[in-house]
């Protein structure tokens, strides 16, 4: 097994920005009105810092499989990305061990902007992949 993820690259636009803040309940302006952000000082809608943790698990899952189990996610938002923009997840496996129930693995994540800026780091992410047939 690769002691990288498959990079996930992920391209965050309005409807996919407003479409998590619906699924959220987080209909902060500077999410989706592009007056309001400007306002605030930024270039125009900025995403929601907490989509970073939903693509991140995006990306455990899509790599551990389905009956994955989520132990501890925890991430640093290190900059603001502004809609519409491409975002690519870089992962590493930082330590694997076994536990009676299958291995437990720790995985590192940093997140990238279209410019190569890291936005996410101190992505850490503790999963247990349950043994063969368990």
């Amino acid at each position: 097994m690769s002691s990288h993820l498959p990079d996930l690259v992920v391209r965050l636009d309005l409807p996919r920005s407003m479409a998590y803040g619906a699924a959220t309940w987080d209909w902060h302006r500077m999410h989706y009105d592009t007056e309001d952000a400007r306002a605030r000082g930024f270039e125009g809608p900025v995403i929601d810092g907490q989509m970073f943790g939903a693509l991140i698990a995006r990306q455990v899952r899509e790599w551990g499989g389905p009956r994955i189990r989520f132990l501890e996610l925890e991430f640093r938002n290190r900059g603001f990305v502004v809609v519409p923009s491409t975002v690519t997840l870089r992962a590493s496996i930082a330590a694997r061990s076994e536990t009676p129930q299958g291995e437990r693995v720790e995985i590192a994540t940093q997140v990238f902007d279209e410019a190569g800026r890291c936005v996410v780091d101190g992505g850490r992410t503790v999963v247990e992949l349950p043994r063969a047939g368990g």
